[in-house]
């Protein structure tokens, strides 16, 4: 059993390696490791479920799409289980409340990277892309989205490598990006 000047040490620690990371103040960052270990195993407090992860997520943050929240869980989660770290889910938070734009833009290209290749691929392109399509048919709806990730490609690879380097996408989802602007028009 950690003392108390040892579970001090240890959240303090983490609370300066994330605010450093992140540029969250650490006094915010103590908050939500308080919360994190608040949701961990009464057995381990070190860890987080999956079923703990995803009702934060919905309720705390509103992302409902179970896709998408199962991505960022599999994204920080310990291999081979339904688990994340205390620290990584704290890390995850503090993400969210950042505004250095290039930890956000890191964090949501390493969810989109689903291989964990450093790159997103046509195959990722098509998971992520396959509910945007609406069409009559299943063979329209094949055709629609490999004319959609073929646009996305024309667009933004730059480098005519057949994927999306973190690059590339950092370009894409850029405020100043042109992208951004023309996309924010279809809305």
């Amino acid at each position: 059993m950690s003392t108390f000047d040892e579970i001090r040490r240890i959240t303090n620690a983490l609370a300066k390696d994330v605010s450093d990371f992140t540029g969250v103040k650490a006094s915010l960052v103590v908050n939500v490791i308080q919360y994190a270990r608040r949701l961990s195993r009464p057995t381990n407090p070190d860890v987080i479920e999956e079923l703990v992860f995803i009702a934060q997520m919905g309720q705390r943050f509103g992302i409902t799409s179970l896709f998408h929240v199962k991505l960022m869980f599999d994204a920080i989660r310990i291999k081979d289980t339904k688990l994340v770290r205390v620290e990584e889910y704290v890390k995850l938070i503090c993400i969210f409340y950042s505004k250095n734009l290039d930890v956000k833009i890191d964090f949501v290209f390493s969810v989109y990277d689903f291989y964990h290749d450093h790159q997103i691929s046509p195959n990722e392109m098509t998971a992520l892309l396959k509910t945007a399509i609406v069409s009559s048919g299943e063979d329209d709806a094949v055709e629609q989205l490999k004319e959609l990730i073929e646009m996305v490609l024309l667009e933004f690879d730059s480098d005519k490598d057949g994927l999306i380097s973190l690059e590339e996408f950092s370009v894409i989802v850029s405020p100043q990006s042109s992208a951004t602007e023309d996309w924010g028009k279809l809305g």
